[in-house]
C-alpha cells in the first residue's frame, strides 16, 4: 500500500505527535500536512496501517486533540467528536485507516447535530464516493471538506486562531489570559469555544498542557515527575498525577512502566 503516494508530503511537525500515547513500531503511522486549499478545515491528513501475526492485539492509547476527526475506516466516513477522556483502540490482523484531523471551524458543519452533543462521540458521515480503499476515500473526504470550505464564517476563523494561540505558548495557562490575547470577553471567548470545541475554553487549555506533560513523561523517563509538572502548569506532582488518573486512568508513573 503506497501510502506516502496517496497522501502526498510528509509532515514532522512534532505537535501532530502528541495526540499518540503509545506509539508502535509494528503500527505504521504516516502524517501529512494539509494542503493550503484545505488548510482552513483541516490540520493534517494521518494514517495508520498494520500487519499483525494471527492472534496477536496491539492496544493503541489516544490523548485526542480537542477538535473533530473525519475518518475513512472499515468502508465507512464517520465523525468522531472531540474527547475529554483518553480513548484505546485494539488493533487485530491487517487494517488500515485515513483521517482528517480537522480544525475546530471544520467539525460543526459536518455535523448533523448541536456540536456540544459529538463530544465523546461520533456519527455517520455522508460523502460521495467509496472509502474501502486509501486513494478513494482520499478524495471522497476531501470532496466533503471543500464543501465545509464554502460555509465558514468569521466565527469560525477566529475559532481556528483560538486554538493556534493555546498551542502556540505553553505559557497560556488562564482563560481570562486567553481571551485579553483573543481581544474578547471571557464570555464571549466561552460561546466561541462551545460552538466549535463543544467544550469550554478551560478544557482546551488543559488538553494542551497534559498532552505536551504526557510526552515529557514518555520521552525522559528519568526526569523528575515534579519537575514536568512545574514546567507545565500544575501545582506540584499530585496534582499532574490526579490530571493523569482523572483523563487518562492511569497516573504518570504507571504511563512510564506502560498503559
Amino acid at each position: 500500500m503506497k501510502i506516502r503516494a496517496i497522501l502526498g508530503r510528509v509532515a514532522d511537525d512534532p505537535l501532530f505527535r502528541k495526540g499518540d500515547l503509545t506509539p508502535r513500531p509494528d503500527v505504521r503511522m504516516v502524517r501529512v500536512a494539509a494542503s493550503a486549499e484545505l488548510a482552513p478545515v483541516m490540520r493534517q491528513w494521518w494514517q495508520p496501517s498494520w500487519d499483525l501475526p494471527d492472534g496477536e492485539v496491539r492496544a493503541q492509547h489516544v490523548l485526542g486533540y480537542p477538535v473533530a476527526n473525519l475518518v475513512a475506516e472499515d468502508g465507512a466516513a464517520l465523525l468522531y467528536g472531540p474527547t475529554t477522556t483518553h480513548g484505546v483502540r485494539e488493533l487485530r490482523g491487517t487494517g488500515w485507516a485515513l483521517g482528517a484531523l480537522l480544525t475546530p471551524a471544520a467539525g460543526r458543519h459536518l455535523a448533523t447535530r448541536p456540536f456540544a452533543a459529538l463530544v465523546d462521540a461520533w456519527e455517520p458521515v455522508a460523502v460521495e464516493g467509496a472509502v474501502d480503499r486509501p486513494g478513494t476515500a482520499r478524495e471522497a473526504l476531501t470532496e466533503a471538506l471543500r464543501r465545509v470550505l464554502e460555509r465558514l464564517d468569521d466565527d469560525d476563523l477566529a475559532a481556528n486562531a483560538l486554538l493556534e494561540t493555546v498551542e502556540g505558548d505553553p505559557t497560556l495557562l488562564r482563560v481570562a489570559d486567553l481571551a485579553e490575547r483573543m481581544h474578547r470577553s471571557v464570555r464571549s471567548l466561552d460561546r466561541l469555544a462551545r460552538r466549535s470545541f463543544g467544550l469550554p475554553p478551560a478544557a482546551i487549555i488543559r488538553r494542551r498542557r497534559l498532552q505536551d506533560a504526557a510526552e515529557a513523561v514518555r520521552l525522559a523517563p528519568d526526569r523528575p515527575l515534579r519537575d514536568i509538572a512545574a514546567e507545565f502548569g500544575f501545582a506540584d506532582h499530585a496534582h499532574l498525577t490526579r490530571e493523569f488518573s482523572s483523563v487518562l486512568g492511569f497516573t504518570p508513573s504507571e504511563y512510564r512502566a506502560g498503559p
